[in-house]
């Protein structure tokens, strides 16, 4: 080989591995496509995930009793959130945040903004799905066409691309079709349980964080017919309600001052019923109740069976979670003149305007069907026991949790079924 051929090998050489090292880095398109997909110019780059453990546990399991407790206290009715859901769209945001407001964030997590992206990663990676049970989670990011108003970080954009796969979609927020396109984006993403998140955008909002989580499983015992009756549910307000109940042999668990009982979905998730005992009341319960004790009880290798008796029950339920985050610390991120998100926008006049979240939830003789919507929207200046029956004839907790943590992905309420 002479030498200008060596010396044109050399170069071709050099130029693709320049291109493969620019994998993963934004490159600037004449314009954008039609559907305002920017990550098409992102490819995911290889991260480093972090196993569970007692530390993301136990932060997870804090960060979701809290924000149940202050979410539920604000309305007496039946509810639901998913933690899950909330601090995934927290933890994108938070990729943003520096200084004070980064460790705000980082506080109510409980764990360094870092550590909460590789644990997130490689727990939402390891969610059981198969042809029976669906759970599934998909983010995405929207930001003003005005260039004005909000020029964004490509590093944020590829953070949230690495450890969330998240979509980023660049708008108008001025066009009432922008609103259109960000619900339909939820409505696909949850199955069409929830249609839409956001019923307008404000002036002054130049961005907005959403997750959705879709968790669809049958029973791993259906009910049959013969195991379903009409009976009556006293509801928290002192009405009687006629429902469908089910009726079936579960695992039984108890507790000072509960009662209650697992079932089994089709495979990786259980679902968990804590019924107060008699003359508590169920909110009070739910501010009083140590998640940690509860859950040490779901874990106890020693148990015995009951007979359970729950109502079948479909609803949806939306709360904006501003209040409640900003109790559990995280309240520079929501002022105009504290929050720091230089790391989105180096001009640094951004603060979170409103979380929101929304939920829906089947609970059914063939199984369960829930999903949950969570969007930050950001301005410029979520021991063996005898034989026994427990029937939730009565306002009662329930969570959705994943069986190999335990962890919570779902947790509600039920006040009243219609």
């Amino acid at each position: 080989m002479n030498m200008k051929k060596i010396i044109s090998f050399v170069l071709a050489l050099t130029m693709l591995t320049l291109a493969l090292c620019s994998c993963g880095t934004k490159q600037e398109p004449d314009d954008f496509s039609p559907d305002g997909d920017l990550m098409v110019d992102y490819v995911a780059q290889a991260v480093k995930g972090r196993m569970s453990d007692e530390k993301f546990i136990d932060a997870m399991l804090h960060f979701s009793a809290e924000l149940f407790k202050l979410t539920t206290s604000e309305k007496k009715q039946s509810s639901l959130i998913s933690p899950l859901s909330v601090i995934v769209a927290l933890a994108m945001t938070a990729n943003g945040a520096e200084s004070d407001t980064r460790a705000q964030f980082e506080q109510v997590f409980g764990l360094t903004t870092d550590e909460a992206n590789e644990y997130l990663f490689t727990y939402v990676s390891s969610l059981f799905n198969d042809e029976k049970t669906k759970m599934q989670l998909a983010n995405s990011i929207w930001f003003d066409s005005d260039a004005q108003n909000i020029d964004v970080n490509p590093d944020f954009l590829q953070t949230n691309k690495n450890y969330y796969d998240a979509q980023a979609y660049k708008y108008d927020f001025s066009d009432p079709k922008t609103v259109e396109k960000i619900n339909e984006w939820v409505k696909d993403h949850t199955d069409e349980m929830i249609e839409k998140i956001v019923d307008e955008l404000d002036p002054n909002c130049v961005m907005v964080l959403i997750n959705a989580l879709v968790f669809d499983s049958v029973w791993e015992t259906k009910y049959d017919d013969k195991d379903c009756t009409k009976d009556v549910f006293n509801a928290y307000d002192g009405t009687k309600n006629n429902a469908k109940f089910m009726k079936s042999v579960e695992r039984y668990i108890s507790g000072e001052g509960f009662s209650g009982f697992m079932k089994n979905y089709a495979g990786g998730y259980k679902f968990i019923a804590l019924l107060p005992d008699e003359g508590t009341d169920v909110f009070e319960f739910i501010e009083n109740a140590s998640y940690k004790y509860i859950f040490s009880t779901i874990t106890d290798e020693m148990y015995s069976e009951t007979n359970a008796i729950m109502p079948a029950f479909e609803y949806d339920y939306d709360i904006e979670m501003n209040k409640a985050l900003i109790s559990m610390g995280l309240s520079d991120a929501f002022s105009d003149s504290k929050a720091d998100f230089s790391g989105i926008d180096k001009r640094n006049d951004l603060y979170i305007d409103k979380v929101l979240h929304k939920t829906h939830i089947e609970v059914k003789q063939e199984g369960t069907k829930a999903a949950a919507v969570t969007s930050v929207s950001i301005n410029t200046k979520g021991a063996f026991f005898p034989m026994t029956t427990v029937k939730l004839d009565r306002p009662f907790v329930y969570m959705i949790i994943d069986s190999a943590t335990n962890l919570p992905v779902f947790m509600g309420v039920v006040t009243e079924v219609k």
